[in-house]
């Protein structure tokens, strides 16, 4: 079990913390950790956080061509609640994230006449619909495709990649 700490003097730790002070800073100050240091604000009923940001003093800010740290510093908050506000206020686009959920569109007939009729290897068809080799791998099994080593003695290395059927 934890020693006990003593708490800081009320007005000194209420000044030091809404100086703006990092974390790094208030932490190694009073030698605690950063719970420790917001038990004690929300105890002392302070907060760091800004509540409302005005559109017209972000618009101000905007026109002067500072960056959203810069404007941060200013209104006491950090860039990315600068950001929200902006797009909540419609002064910021919202750039499209990366969707893991979206497969990347790769043509059943394509891929099949590729990888079983012409038989390009793995990395060979990940370069040509440039995508992984893994996402070719797997959607080859989720195609069902047959593997085309299976039959190897039908096949031969091609220089350019890829097995040559040799079938007659």
């Amino acid at each position: 079990m934890g020693s006990l700490i003593e708490m800081p003097d009320r007005e000194e730790f209420i000044k030091f913390y809404l100086s703006g002070a990092s974390e790094n800073r208030l932490m190694s100050k009073y030698y605690v950790s950063m719970r420790t240091i917001n038990t004690w604000a929300k105890k002392f009923g302070i907060s760091r956080k800004s509540k409302d940001l005005q559109k017209q003093d972000l618009e101000k800010l905007l026109k002067d061509k500072l960056t959203y740290k810069q404007i941060g510093k200013k209104l006491n908050c950090c860039n990315q609640t600068v950001r929200a506000y902006l797009i909540k206020f419609g002064l910021a686009e919202v750039k499209p994230g990366r969707n893991k959920t979206r497969k990347k569109l790769i043509d059943k007939n394509e891929l099949y006449n590729l990888r079983i009729n012409e038989c390009w290897t793995y990395e060979n068809l990940a370069l040509h619909f440039n995508v992984s080799r893994m996402t070719i791998f797997n959607r080859c099994k989720e195609y069902n495709f047959p593997n085309v080593l299976q039959d190897n003695k039908n096949h031969i290395w091609k220089r350019d990649g890829g097995y040559k059927n040799v079938k007659s």
